[in-house]
């Protein structure tokens, strides 16, 4: 029996799985398979074994394998995978989004143009990554074998992530092996985890199976012997063949004593083993062990102190006893040799070690990431090249896009630590790279330092710039207008390019807080005169005063010409995380009923972000206003899975995204008659608390509006008031009085009037209906109109709702529009019109139902029966029951387009895909895209004749 054949005993379950998804991976369906279980029990075994089932199912097999020394090594375990193929293959595969990884990958010159801005450049090479590994699997199908993921590079674990969730309809095998049971040894990724079609845990072999082993090295062995050897190893292959091999050593009559004192963990029996080899042999191992995986001889020698020749010798007898592999370059049989072998030497041996084998790198001209691998393992010394090598590699990790790694490297430079002149920096360097880690936390106390003591003037400009930010996302606005303030009263000599940029921040954060608008008058003051002389003026600083302008209720005309010259003027490069430029030029356009403007900035800016691979994280606020427009333009299913989008990405990462994104969501759960569990909903994420004990930021207010509204749906007048009170008192604190942006006083009056307090409601609708006609917005105005008819007499309401209908008629906001069809066709039947009341019921019935409004629809309905008619009922189930956009996802499904393909064809993002096929899918009574056609053969007919 062969050593390979033994690792494999009791792993036909395993073997088949492996199997099943190789051969779904040639046919087109790729999957991810983990395979997870404590040292020894198989796991590179089975890997190993993998490499066979995937090549003769026809797969290109690539692998890597993770290293405790090489952890904090950028993109390690994607170089081992890669970089060989991409250099070897031609040039298509880094062709199109794919450049952007050339530079990782070493490319040849010429290929891979892309040069993403350094903030970006962590999405942006993972996107190129993954469209390498598209690129590969489409010349042939393909397997990404991962070993020890426990031990690998959080850039690589964000590789992994970001593919593993994109395999389903790529031809492409990704299986990873991750250690378990040990205090150090790191979880397989989640996302690997919910993405995997099967999760492979080996059990301990079976007493049989242990008794074939044994006796594989031992042909006199007994089956006493045997069950002993299985009960001393608890079933663990590579325990039993560690305990095997000292019986051989031993030599006959000595098992009994071997077992006795047979250990519970292998390691002590490698160390053991070491501590029996001649003395050059052992001082090898540990130069070996200090310099990780694939090792020359030369250079173990360096590490070790010895001999080259002598190492030549050492390296020969380390593997005629089993621990070496015998091939070169130098690599251990299994990684618990090398732990073993670490966890022997003294520290200050081994730091020595590491320092030597540091300088000796970087005299190589390794990779400055290798070299900084040993520099943080060393005690720190105040070493200034230490420093000024860790710095390095942190910038190679940044311009790579691993964060991750850049602040591991800038951490241990601090500790070394830097000089006085050098500290300055190296803290605004790590507080930016913790930014892009989403490191929050870290990132502000490490910027803020940055800003209290760098002597650079613009150096202290960017920090704060950044620090702004942060602060703000992290609910923290006060402080950062405060800061931002300082910092430009501070900088008056400072790149006035920056000052602009920065001043604009401080507009953003400040103008919708009323804690600190008077932080932000005296910059608004200046920036009002400044255009007004035609001097430069910024689109932060611009699309700042747009939104100052729509607040304050300005004509809709000069809103809008401020937006778009905000949204026309370079930035000065691609949109940064942070940056809410755009975000605040949306909400002006939408509060000017200029949906299609506001999602085609929105659109550009996300795409620009997802074109580099920027995660939705980047995109939240603009994901935020995306929902909103979709959801004046009465488009719910695309705004309930644009604001769902938004609410994860702002659960992980931007706090105060998360009230922004259900501000959204609750209206519209409410139009799509789920008013309870858009309550429930504020509950969960802690929004169902008393107005005053939640925070004073804009996002909260605009979600005490929206939880207003739905109270108020939800029958509890008192509740909704409630909230709408302390919204008229945040406003009002900012001086925000235009009905466009938030319109609670028409809620209000609605809420006053269901009461019966019908004066005070008809107050609050007059004031908003002047309000919204001042600054002209059909919308507005529609909505002001609609409360005005609700609280006012009911003989004058058929003129008010009339006036409704006629300003939404051409007007894009189609949801507002059915209402005022409902609400007119309702005071038409209250008022005994009956048959003028029925048109306008069917055509309110018909564009609530085409938005998917279905609490407006069941009103609708319900005010026809009143009239005398017996509506059809709204279809449920069928093609006729699927809304615009549910119709549109389909039929590319139906032709045969994967979700990535629809995604890119209706530039959305691949969740609001999975969201209408889901949707569609329940509708039509079928479970699958291969029942579409049958479903949709009508539409598709249609479509083929619109073609044709």
């Amino acid at each position: 029996m062969t050593a390979h054949e033994t690792n494999l005993l009791d792993r036909d379950d395993e073997l088949g799985a492996i199997e099943a998804a190789a051969r779904a991976a040639a046919g087109g369906r790729g999957g991810v398979v983990v395979v997870e279980g404590p040292p020894g029990i198989g796991k590179t075994a089975l890997l190993r074994a993998t490499r066979s089932l995937a090549a003769t199912s026809g797969l290109d097999v690539l692998h890597a394998r993770g290293a405790e020394l090489e952890q904090e090594f950028a993109f390690g375990a994607v170089r081992q995978l890669l970089e060989r193929p991409v250099h070897d293959g031609p040039p298509e595969l880094l062709s199109g989004p794919a450049a952007l990884a050339a530079p990782l990958l070493d490319a040849p010159a010429g290929l891979g143009e892309a040069s993403p801005a350094p903030h970006e450049a962590g999405y942006a090479v993972v996107h190129g990554l993954y469209w390498v590994a598209v690129h590969l699997a489409r010349r042939r199908p393909l397997a990404l074998l991962v070993d020890d993921v426990q031990w690998l590079d959080a850039s690589s674990l964000r590789f992994l992530d970001h593919l593993a969730v994109r395999l389903d309809d790529l031809p492409a095998l990704l299986v990873v092996a991750c250690r378990t049971g040990e205090p150090d040894a790191a979880a397989v990724p989640a996302e690997l985890l919910r993405t995997a079609v099967a999760v492979l845990r080996p059990a301990p072999l079976s007493a049989p199976a242990a008794e074939r082993l044994v006796r594989a090295s031992l042909p006199c062995a007994d089956a006493e012997l045997c069950r002993a050897c299985h009960d001393a190893s608890a079933g663990n292959p590579l325990f039993l063949r560690a305990l095997v091999s000292a019986m051989r050593e031993a030599g006959p009559g000595q098992a009994a004593a071997v077992l006795q004192r047979a250990p519970a963990d292998v390691r002590g029996a490698v160390a053991a083993r070491v501590a029996r080899l001649p003395a050059a042999a052992r001082t090898l191992a540990q130069g070996i062990a200090v310099l990780g995986s694939e090792a020359s001889v030369r250079q173990a020698a360096v590490v070790a102190g010895i001999d080259a020749r002598d190492a030549a010798a050492a390296a020969d007898v380390l593997a005629a006893t089993g621990l070496l592999e015998a091939e070169r370059p130098l690599r251990f049989a299994h990684p618990i040799v090398r732990r073993a072998l670490l966890d022997e030497m003294p520290a200050g041996r081994r730091s020595a070690a590491h320092a030597r084998a540091a300088r000796m790198l970087a005299a190589e001209d390794a990779p400055v990431e290798q070299v900084a691998a040993h520099l943080v393992s060393l005690d720190p010394a105040g070493d200034p090249w230490t420093v000024h090598a860790l710095r390095d590699a942190a910038a190679g990790a940044l311009e790579s896009g691993a964060p991750e790694a850049a602040t591991v490297y800038l951490r241990r430079a601090l500790e070394e630590p830097p000089g006085a002149e050098a500290r300055a920096q190296t803290l605004l360097e790590l507080g930016l790279a913790e930014a892009l880690a989403f490191e929050v936390e870290p990132a502000i106390e490490h910027l803020r330092r940055a800003v209290e003591t760098h002597p650079d003037v613009d150096a202290r400009l960017r920090a704060a710039l950044t620090l702004g930010s942060l602060l703000g996302a992290s609910r923290r606005v006060a402080d950062g207008a405060q800061l931002l303030d300082r910092t430009l009263a501070d900088s008056s000599d400072g790149d006035p390019v920056l000052r602009r940029r920065l001043a604009g921040r401080l507009l953003h954060l400040a103008v919708s807080d009323g804690r600190t608008r008077g932080i932000a008058e005296p910059h608004a003051r200046d920036l009002h005169a400044r255009v007004d002389r035609g001097e430069p003026v910024g689109a932060d600083e611009l699309s700042a005063l747009a939104a100052l302008e729509t607040m304050a209720g300005a004509p809709v005309d000069r809103v809008l010409v401020l937006a778009r010259r905000a949204r026309d003027t370079d930035t000065g490069g691609h949109p940064v995380p942070g940056d809410l430029t755009t975000a605040f030029v949306a909400r002006c356009l939408i509060a000017a009923d200029r949906y299609d403007e506001a999602i085609a900035a929105v659109d550009e800016a996300v795409a620009a972000f997802r074109s580099r691979g920027a995660p939705w994280l980047a995109a939240i606020p603009l994901l935020v206003f995306r929902a909103e427009a979709l959801c004046r333009a009465g488009r719910l299913g695309e705004a309930q899975a644009t604001a769902c989008e938004a609410l994860e990405g702002a659960a992980v990462a931007w706090r105060i995204g998360v009230p922004a994104a259900l501000s959204v969501l609750v209206p519209v759960l409410t139009e799509l008659d789920r008013v309870t569990e858009a309550l429930e909903l504020l509950a969960a994420h802690g929004l169902d608390r008393p107005a005053g004990d939640l925070g004073s930021e804009y996002p909260v207010t605009m979600a005490l509006h929206a939880r207003g509204e739905a109270r108020l749906a939800a029958g509890d007048v008192g509740g909704a008031l409630a909230d709408l009170r302390a919204v008229e008192a945040r406003l009002a604190a900012i001086g925000e009085r235009n009905p466009a942006l938030l319109p609670w006083r028409s809620a209000g009056a609605r809420a006053l009037a269901a009461r019966g307090d019908r004066a005070a409601a008809r107050a609050l609708a007059a004031g908003e209906v002047a309000l919204a006609r001042r600054f002209g917005a059909p919308r507005a105005v529609s909505i002001a109109l609609r409360a005005l008819a609700v609280a006012g007499d009911a003989a004058a309401a058929p003129a008010l709702l009339g006036e409704a209908v006629a300003l939404t008629e051409h007007s894009p906001a189609r949801l507002e529009h059915a209402h005022a069809l409902a609400g007119l066709g309702e005071a038409l039947v209250a008022g005994g019109e009956r048959d003028a009341a029925c048109p306008v019921l069917d055509r309110a019935c018909d564009l609530a139902h085409g938005c998917g409004a279905t609490a407006l629809e069941q009103r609708a309905l319900a005010a026809l029966r009143a009239a005398g008619r017996r509506p059809r009922r709204a279809a449920r189930t069928g093609a006729a029951a699927l809304t615009d956009a549910e119709r549109r996802v389909a039929l590319l499904a139906a032709q045969g387009c994967s979700n990535r393909q629809i995604a890119a064809e209706l530039v959305v993002a691949a969740r609001t895909v999975e969201f209408h096929l889901t949707a569609a899918y329940r509708k039509l009574g079928i479970r699958s895209r291969r029942e579409l056609g049958d479903a949709l053969a009508g539409e598709l007919a249609d479509a083929a004749v619109a073609a044709g």
